[in-house]
Formats: structure tokens, C-alpha cells, sequence
């Protein structure tokens, strides 16, 4: 998002109060066109943290293992906040400036404006758009899709016959001797299946945190 210089408006003949730039110009122009470089720039770390294109979160998050040419997370992060914070007090002291509150903008000048508000009450973020897509779609997957990752395939799918052909099983002679007997029976083919699963992860190497706990 890069925008062209505030023009200097040169029909505006603006005393410069003392102490002002010595160059004639309106100091109240020169702040806002501070304001909108800090805007481009703080927009521009915004964005490159959510689309992350050369995966610092997951490879560099920490500066002690930035990347040689990028960085890290931590460290873009951190700049992003000293450009952030610079940005609001330009905002405050145009706020705070009488003169600057008259100034007649044009409608390129006012959106900037409004813009740069809303980048300078944004928080970096968290983590990247990529990752947190990831996660969410992590959130949602069964534990079949979830044991794929951890187990070969065959042990996955061997556990899903399984469970289905028990489950078939229980239901026959569930259903033989008592319609009442259908809720335990398919709690002890989930059992079984449960400690098939654990047994068959332990197996793969992977460990049961909640056991932990």
C-alpha cells in the first residue's frame, strides 16, 4: 500500500508559527504525512504477519533463531509495536493540535486518517491466518483423520474394521436377547476399541498425555 506524498497545497498560505519549519510548509501537512508513512508501514508489518510467507512462527518464532535474511517472529512482532506506538502519539499530537483539526482534507487524506485509527488500535497478531486455519480445521477432524497422523494407514484402517465388525457383533446378540442390553453392549465395544486404540498408539510411540495430567 504505498501512497503517493501529500501534495503541499501550495494555495494554502499557512503562517508557520516560530519554531515551525523553516521550509514555509504547514506543519499540521508535515505531521500528517508522518502519520500516513507510519501507517504504510505498520499496515505492511500487519499483513506480512498474517500471511507469513516465509514461515517465521514455525521455524524462526525466536530471535535466537531468526532467519539470516527475514528474521523472526518475535523480532517483527516487536517492530511492528514501536512503529504502532509511534503512530499513535503522531495521532495524539495532531489530536491535541487546534490548527490541525481545521485543516480541510481532501477525501484521500480523511480515509488515510481513519485508516491509520484503526492500525494504531490493532494488536500484532497472535499467529499467522495459515496457522490458524490449521488449527481450526485440526478442531474438526474425527479421530480417525487425528490417528492418521501418529499410525500407518493400515493400523488405522484395521482399527476401523474392527470396531465396525465388534459393533456388528454386539448388536446381533444384543438384539437377540434383550433390546434392553443394546446400550451396554455398545459401551463395552467402545471400551474394547478405546484400549485397542491406546494400545496401538503406545505401540506407534506416541504418548497419552491425559494420563500425564
Amino acid at each position: 500500500m504505498q501512497r503517493a506524498p501529500i501534495p503541499g497545497v501550495v494555495l494554502r498560505q499557512v503562517a508557520v508559527p516560530a519554531g515551525g519549519g523553516a521550509n514555509g510548509r504547514d506543519p499540521c501537512l508535515d505531521l500528517l504525512q508522518a502519520i500516513i508513512d507510519l501507517l504504510d508501514e505498520v499496515a505492511k508489518r500487519f499483513r506480512d504477519a498474517q500471511d507469513d510467507p516465509h514461515e517465521l512462527f514455525k521455524f524462526h518464532r525466536h530471535r535466537d533463531e531468526a532467519h539470516p535474511d527475514h528474521g523472526s517472529w518475535d523480532g517483527h512482532r516487536d517492530k511492528f509495536r514501536e512503529k504502532r506506538d509511534e503512530l499513535r502519539r503522531k495521532l495524539a499530537e495532531w489530536d491535541a493540535n487546534d490548527d490541525c483539526g481545521k485543516l480541510r482534507l481532501s477525501e484521500q487524506q480523511q480515509e488515510d486518517l481513519t485508516e491509520a485509527r484503526e492500525f494504531g488500535g490493532k494488536e500484532f497478531p497472535a499467529k499467522p491466518a495459515r496457522t490458524l486455519r490449521e488449527a481450526e480445521e485440526s478442531e474438526q477432524e474425527s479421530i480417525w483423520d487425528k490417528l492418521r497422523r501418529p499410525l500407518p494407514g493400515w493400523v488405522v484402517n484395521t482399527l476401523i474394521a474392527l470396531g465396525a465388525f465388534a459393533l456388528a457383533v454386539v448388536l446381533v446378540v444384543a438384539f437377540a436377547t434383550g433390546a434392553g442390553e443394546v446400550a451396554l453392549a455398545v459401551a463395552g465395544v467402545g471400551l474394547v476399541l478405546g484400549l485397542a486404540i491406546k494400545a496401538a498408539m503406545r505401540a506407534a510411540g506416541v504418548r497419552d498425555t491425559s494420563e500425564e495430567a
